[in-house]
């Protein structure tokens, strides 16, 4: 073979694998758009204007907060499993994996019996809306579920797992929640309660699917005897990833939680629909 040749077939390969990325991004993004924004759509459509603010006034208290479950600890994963895997420490992969997710379900669990303790005081004192105690309690229960699923998300991606793990991270669970609440909501009719409960169904199932793809990815990489002298320091990496995490969590929920303290429920409906149609 040409030394032409050969200097051929690896810009072929590269070439085809930018266009199987793309098309993986692209597939994505098909799926994502129409489950996300379907979903919200269909929580104005089934809940109607007033309750329909009382749950986004929820909804983005529960996003807010979702965030110090995981720290940044997912995407600090993702990048330890690439480097280990391009380092040659297949064996430090699964140790890594299992030390995050025992991490995010220490503070996933701690942020959601935080919010259970203390959603009837912000109800009342802050929100003044006595109303959102239970729904805010009951939002608390999507917290460990939803953040195990972003973790085994980011383990899925430092696999080079891509489409899977934007699955689990983005679309899975609104999509689940769309194909439950339209017979649902036709049948028996949905209320904001009915509503944060699906949600946590929702976020199980997406985990559970995450956890059955992990485990079969992660048969393709080797194991070792011996567990890496030292685990990885996750929790320090992913603070500064949380930090511009988190900004981004407060932009896409401060506005409701906002306009729920100073405003009525109805109002703060009116604001999120227009909001989610204009995006």
């Amino acid at each position: 073979m040409s030394e032409a040749g050969e200097a051929q077939m690896p810009a072929s390969q590269t070439g085809g694998s930018m266009i199987r990325g793309s098309l993986v991004s692209l597939g994505v993004r098909l799926l994502d758009l129409p489950s996300r924004y379907g979903f919200h759509l269909l929580i104005a459509a089934m809940l109607g204007v007033v309750q329909t603010g009382d749950f986004y006034i929820v909804f983005s208290t529960m996003v807010a907060l979702a965030g110090f479950g995981r720290l940044g600890i997912d995407q600090a994963l993702t990048r330890q499993i690439a480097m280990d895997l391009a380092a040659g420490e297949a064996r430090a992969v699964r140790p890594a994996i299992r030390r995050a997710l025992w991490l995010v379900l220490l503070a996933s669990t701690a942020m959601s019996i935080a919010l259970g303790a203390g959603a009837f005081a912000f109800a009342y004192d802050v929100l003044k809306k006595p109303e959102l105690a239970w729904p805010l309690a009951l939002g608390a229960l999507s917290f460990i579920p939803q953040n195990l699923g972003a973790a085994m998300a980011g383990a899925l991606a430092g696999l080079q797992r891509v489409g899977c793990s934007q699955m689990i991270y983005s679309w899975l669970w609104p999509a689940i929640f769309c194909a439950v609440a339209i017979p649902l909501g036709l049948t028996h009719g949905m209320s904001v309660a009915s509503t944060l409960m699906l949600i946590a169904a929702s976020f199980t199932l997406t985990a559970l699917t995450g956890a059955f793809l992990l485990r079969r990815f992660l048969a393709g990489v080797p194991g070792g005897a011996q567990a890496p002298a030292e685990p990885p320091c996750l929790l320090k990496a992913g603070l500064p990833l949380f930090t511009l995490e988190f900004t981004k969590l407060l932009i896409t929920s401060a506005p409701a939680v906002v306009l729920g303290i100073v405003a009525s429920s109805r109002e703060t409906g009116l604001f999120a629909l227009a909001w989610r149609l204009a995006l």
